[in-house]
């Protein structure tokens, strides 16, 4: 039987297969001991509830959707096919929404965007209260102005979004001690986990003076939520340039624009078009990335894969979906491993396409 002192050198290994062997056993206990003093003493005084509570599986799911629209009675009859949702919190009409959900077996991943902020957030100053987002006084909120140093500027793609600069512990607490916190309570704690949006923000932090302390801060942020929230899936959102680094922390991972995608950027040459990522002879243009995350399975072999595929939806292209579904096959076959493919269009909307064969 393996001895305590091998398994914690095994683990130390796994979680940190870059670092020196002494640095990895010294950054594992720290965790280790992080988990002591956070939690333990709040599961003593906690239910018993929420001291048995184990962390949802994704194991047998088989379909998933990503939607951040209108949650009227329609979308809830269409999430109602799905195995897995990802939804924005903020859009969600009433708890009686989610529990819906919830009785019928499926596993809620709420958003949260970790690598920028958008202005309708609640720890912004002008954010506005309505009837499905009240506010909750006994959590903390920043109130922050977009000029705020924790902000870096505007997200040229996405107008309204300023990345934000994970070095600075501001952030962190934003999003650890008010966003979570505020989402959760929302859901009545129903979501069974986060889908943590704009990883790929350390792409940005790559080109500044700062850049290096901004990607460690990104990476030690996943760390301290999973920390926080043991129990709760993570699935990430992209971001290469780190997710070997915090594959051990996370439970998805979803790639976004695997084959088909959307320029949304003005000097780009598909701007505002759905295009292919293959170039003209046919070859794949990010086979770089997929050689990233085959590393990254196998840090973390237990890692669950989406694909979401950007496609035109009205009317629907059912042949660029065919043909996306049929690429995500491959890449499964390839990986060695499960993937759950969804299409949808720019606008987020929510379409239910017909069972493609393999």
């Amino acid at each position: 039987m393996e001895s305590h002192a091998a398994r914690f050198c095994r683990y130390s290994r796994l979680l940190f297969p870059d670092k020196p062997f002494k640095a990895a056993m010294a950054e594992t206990f720290l965790i280790i001991l992080a988990y002591f003093f956070i939690f333990l003493p709040s599961q003593a005084i906690g239910s018993q509830k929420q001291t048995q509570e184990q962390k949802p599986s994704l194991a047998g799911a088989r379909a998933y959707a990503n939607a951040y629209g209108t949650y009227d009675s329609k979308a809830l009859s269409k999430f109602m096919k799905f195995d897995v949702v990802i939804i924005e919190p903020y859009n969600v009409a009433d708890i009686k929404f989610l529990k819906k959900l919830k009785e019928k077996g499926i596993v809620i991943i709420a958003y949260i965007s970790v690598g920028e902020a958008g202005a309708n957030r609640r720890y912004f100053k002008n954010w506005r209260s309505y009837t499905n987002t009240p506010d909750n006084p006994k959590i903390p909120r920043s109130k922050v102005k977009v000029t705020d140093p924790v902000f870096i500027g505007e997200d040229p793609g996405w107008p309204g979004s300023y990345y934000a600069d994970a070095s600075k512990l501001k952030w962190h607490d934003i999003i650890l001690n008010e966003e979570m916190p505020y989402i959760l309570w929302l859901g009545n704690d129903l979501y069974d986990g986060f889908f943590l949006d704009v990883l790929d923000s350390a792409d940005v932090y790559k080109t500044m003076k700062n850049g290096g302390k901004m990607i460690e801060g990104l990476i030690e942020l996943v760390k301290k939520i999973r920390i926080k929230y043991p129990r709760k899936l993570l699935i990430a959102n992209r971001g290469f340039t780190i997710l070997k680094k915090i594959a051990p922390y996370i439970d998805g991972f979803k790639y976004e624009e695997y084959t088909s995608a959307y320029g949304n950027l003005k000097n780009e040459a598909h701007y505002k078009k759905y295009y292919l990522k293959f170039d003209k002879k046919g070859k794949r243009l990010n086979i770089a990335e997929v050689e990233i995350l085959k590393e990254a399975l196998e840090i973390n072999p237990q890692i669950s894969i989406f694909v979401l595929d950007h496609v035109k939806t009205k009317p629907l292209d059912i042949k660029t979906a065919r043909f996306c579904y049929k690429e995500a096959i491959k890449l499964a076959n390839a990986l060695n491993c499960t993937i759950l493919w969804y299409a949808n269009s720019i606008n987020q909307d929510l379409p239910v396409w017909p069972e493609f064969k393999k």
